[in-house]
């Protein structure tokens, strides 16, 4: 069974082909697509989910709503969070991700970020949580640069 543009877009944005997510758009899959076989997860939620920075912006410069919740509420911002993805988190926020979008448990990316970040041994979470809570990166002389997100 052959897959539609949106099908394809979904797999390429999750597999970070970059130059195909492009391509896919350009011959009309629609960016905002939502799979209704996966809790309604974009093309956006896809690349989220693994992280895929340049995707993300790319989705978002080729029209991808950042603040796009599926079923059960989760953003792409929630799944990033979820995963300590700090890249992709960086990009969504100075991209226009609302970071105080609550999925269906209640929780903010933040929330969910400090949760995982109690339970896993990796030191980036703290980063991760830092830049949830300000919206800013922190520059080279120490301070956070305002993005105005």
């Amino acid at each position: 069974m052959r897959m539609g543009l949106n099908e394809e877009l979904w797999e390429a944005a999750e597999c970070n082909e970059l130059e195909l997510v492009e391509d896919l758009v350009g011959r009309g899959s629609d960016v905002n697509s939502a799979n209704d076989q996966a809790i309604g997860k974009t093309a956006l939620h896809y690349a989220a989910f693994q992280g895929h920075a340049m995707v993300i912006a790319k989705l978002i410069d080729l029209g991808a709503n950042p603040n796009t919740q599926t079923v059960t509420g989760s953003t792409a911002l929630h799944y990033c969070a979820a995963y300590g993805h700090f890249t992709a988190i960086n990009y969504l926020v100075q991209l226009g991700a609302d970071r105080k979008i609550k999925n269906d448990s209640g929780e903010t990316p933040l929330d969910i970020a400090k949760f995982k970040g109690k339970f896993g041994d990796r030191a980036d979470f703290k980063e991760v949580v830092k830049l949830l809570e300000t919206g800013r990166l922190q520059g080279p002389e120490g301070k956070y640069m305002d993005y105005g997100v």
